[in-house]
């Protein structure tokens, strides 16, 4: 499953995955974040998490910066159909 494309442009969120596959693209570079790795998303960067594993994915987000609300984020592509 892939997730939407987004641009955070308040807050920085770094990712910490604790079951499955995540796969994270920031920018134009595509890693797999295995387990107890972390992976960091700076603020106004291009952004989308996948799992393309079949074990459900569970990670941790936290974000930083200056406002945490989810109504300034920038959807570029979005499979849930959210904007």
């Amino acid at each position: 499953m892939i997730g939407a494309f987004d641009i955070p442009p308040e807050a920085g969120s770094p990712i910490r995955r604790r079951q499955g596959t995540a796969e994270g693209t920031v920018q134009n570079e595509t890693r797999v974040v295995h387990e107890n790795e972390s992976m960091y998303i700076p603020i106004g960067s291009v952004h989308r998490l996948a799992n393309p594993g079949k074990i459900p994915l569970e990670l941790i987000e936290v974000q930083v910066g200056s406002y945490l609300g989810e109504d300034d984020i920038v959807r570029l592509d979005d499979v849930y159909g959210r904007q």
